[in-house]
């Protein structure tokens, strides 16, 4: 009985092996090696527009310094129920393949901040080039004191900004420059606030990744 008890295991066993082995299979392995990774930026470029005297336009690249000298020819001798503009342009650069959601904030104050900020009123619009002339530029526009500008970081209209050619569909394709009016307004102020300055005022222009799909 013993001896025809180990032939079954011995049998068993047999069949075992034979068994796993039938499951193994060819296999083969690659490796990559070397692979490297690098994340890009986000780039908001901003522009000046001038005529190329040719019935189109040549765009500057412009620094913050640059920006602040149209802002600060704009806001001298400030008086009640003034209206003046400055336009500004910009462009996504970013070399990461997303797009830019732009906002603007006041981020420093000085001077005489506390009278004035609730005194003089900016806006922003879209550019649309040269449509808009005289009092339709300030027409419909959206006007907050500067205050307001100061609380958070502003949407600036339009949407967000993609890269030249890129959009959220195929059939889109994105100009090169987003262009903006800046408009400021005078309150109904009066002699109290004559001959008094604000400086150090500093506008703060972002662009933040958007939470976007760009084809």
């Amino acid at each position: 009985m013993k001896k025809i008890l180990l032939s079954i295991l011995a049998i068993a066993l047999t069949v075992g092996t034979v068994s796993a082995s039938a499951y193994a299979l060819f296999s083969d392995t690659v490796n990559v090696a070397g692979v490297t990774m690098t994340t890009g930026n986000a780039d908001l470029e901003a522009y000046d527009r001038s005529s190329d005297g040719n019935n189109g336009y040549v765009y500057s690249s412009v620094s913050g310094a640059d920006i602040r000298n149209y802002f600060n020819t704009k806001l001298t001798n400030l008086y009640p129920k003034f209206k003046d503009y400055t336009e500004l342009w910009v462009s996504n650069k970013s070399s990461s393949k997303i797009a830019l959601k732009p906002t603007l904030q006041i981020t420093t104050t000085g001077g005489y901040w506390t009278e004035l900020s609730n005194q003089i009123y900016m806006a922003v619009i879209n550019d649309d080039g040269d449509t808009l002339k005289g009092d339709a530029v300030y027409a419909g526009a959206e006007w907050h004191p500067l205050s307001w500008w100061k609380d958070y970081e502003r949407q600036l209209p339009g949407g967000v900004i993609y890269r030249e050619n890129e959009g959220a569909t195929e059939s889109e394709n994105a100009p090169k420059y987003r262009g903006y009016k800046v408009l400021f307004a005078g309150g109904d102020f009066d002699n109290t606030l004559k001959n008094i300055t604000m400086s150090g005022l500093t506008f703060s222009l972002n662009g933040v990744q958007a939470d976007v799909i760009v084809q």
